[in-house]
């Protein structure tokens, strides 16, 4: 009979996130993850040719991921992206994942003549419970760098400036209800906002709350049979 503990204990900077275009401090982490293992097997022997095998294994696995500390939603400038930082949006500000496993299997073993005998068979139940906060705090896209700058300075800087700000066909900014001086259409430099979790019904972890469970079941037959000394 042994019986064995293992514990791993993880935390890994910038390892979740990884876009260029993001710089290290706006990645991801993994962790604090902790894991607990626990194995056991017992070996009967039921006479000269017949041996038992007995495993079990229970594992706990405590998985989170996090954005990084920051107030600031997901920005982008541009879908081809140029230049980011904020929280990344899938991960903003948090996803928790816990992760069970239950493993047991049974073999028999019998030997005789020329054959070595095993059957027996298993079962794995596992439960993955997480919720996925991703968007929960907002994502922002932007046409590029310079409408980011026009959007996000104070509007007293004048038009073209502030949350009004907007662009004409010309490369002119404006402010939206003025008309532009090629008399083109103004576009806003905000291409994307998404505000956070809905406005209606789940609105909190509820809305990213999931819970997944498994069961496989498994059966198996084996026999070696030596046939002569060189053939097997």
């Amino acid at each position: 009979m042994g019986v064995s503990y293992n514990f791993d204990y993880s935390k890994n900077t910038n390892q979740t996130f990884d876009v260029p275009t993001y710089g290290n401090s706006a990645n991801g982490i993994e962790g604090p993850s902790k894991i607990n293992v626990v194995n056991g097997n017992l070996f009967t022997t039921v006479s000269p040719t017949k041996l038992n095998e007995f495993h079990m294994s229970y594992s706990r696995e405590n998985r989170p991921r996090n954005a990084v500390s920051s107030k600031v939603p997901d920005t982008a400038m541009g879908f081809a992206t140029t230049f980011r930082f904020g929280q990344p949006y899938f991960l903003e500000p948090a996803i928790d994942e816990l992760f069970w496993r239950t493993d047991l299997s049974d073999k028999f073993s019998i030997v005789g003549g020329g054959h070595n005998i095993k059957f027996g068979g298993g079962w794995v139940h596992s439960v993955n419970t997480q919720v996925f906060r991703g968007f929960f705090t907002g994502r922002y896209i932007f046409s590029d760098v310079v409408g980011f700058l026009h959007y996000a300075s104070p509007a007293s800087l004048g038009p073209g400036y502030g949350p009004k700000a907007a662009v004409c066909g010309n490369g002119a900014w404006i402010n939206f209800g003025q008309t532009c001086p090629d008399g083109s259409a103004a576009n806003t430099p905000m291409l994307l906002y998404l505000q956070h979790a809905a406005l209606s019904g789940p609105t909190t972890d509820a809305a990213g709350a999931s819970s997944i469970k498994n069961e496989d079941y498994g059966l198996f037959l084996q026999d070696s049979w030596k046939a002569t000394k060189n053939l097997t």
